[in-house]
């Protein structure tokens, strides 16, 4: 017996030698994956093979979590990027956009302790999940949420 989990939110965290703080990512691509992983393999044709999409981005706002966020005045600081890295991440973010763009959203955190502490890095998640969470409450009480997957919004 199979079960279908449909979960809250899908939150992917990864770590990049770039960030200066969290950042929230705006948009995953569905192909450009020059960058080999770390078994030394790239996808066929540089590109995921599932999804029609050439871009696909969450049903929420990013920028106005981003705002949101910012405002909450954590330690961390917080932007927004459109380019997650066509390397792992970004591959991670459009196959789980592809699924559900509604629910999902992937933070690219610095690396540990350069500067921030993990406590940091913690409480800043934490003010994101606490802001997409109201968000996704209100989708609700307007009727925009449901159980089932939702379409996706095409950039």
């Amino acid at each position: 017996m199979s079960i279908l989990i449909l979960p809250k939110l899908v939150v992917h965290v990864g770590v990049s030698t770039l960030a200066t703080g969290l950042t929230l990512e705006l948009q995953a691509h569905k192909s450009g994956y020059c960058r080999k992983d770390v078994q030394g393999k790239l996808p066929p044709s540089h590109e995921v093979s599932s999804g029609k999409a050439e871009v696909i981005q969450p049903m929420f706002d990013v920028e106005d979590v981003c705002k949101a966020v910012d405002k909450a005045k954590i330690r961390v600081p917080v932007c927004c990027s459109s380019d997650a890295g066509r390397y792992l991440c970004e591959f991670t973010y459009f196959m789980s956009l592809n699924i559900d763009n509604l629910r999902t959203i992937f933070i690219h955190v610095p690396v540990l302790n350069k500067p921030y502490s993990a406590a940091d890095l913690a409480e800043g998640i934490k003010t994101v999940l606490r802001v997409l969470i109201q968000e996704l409450r209100a989708q609700n009480q307007e009727g925009l949420l449901n159980n089932e997957v939702c379409p996706q919004k095409v950039a």
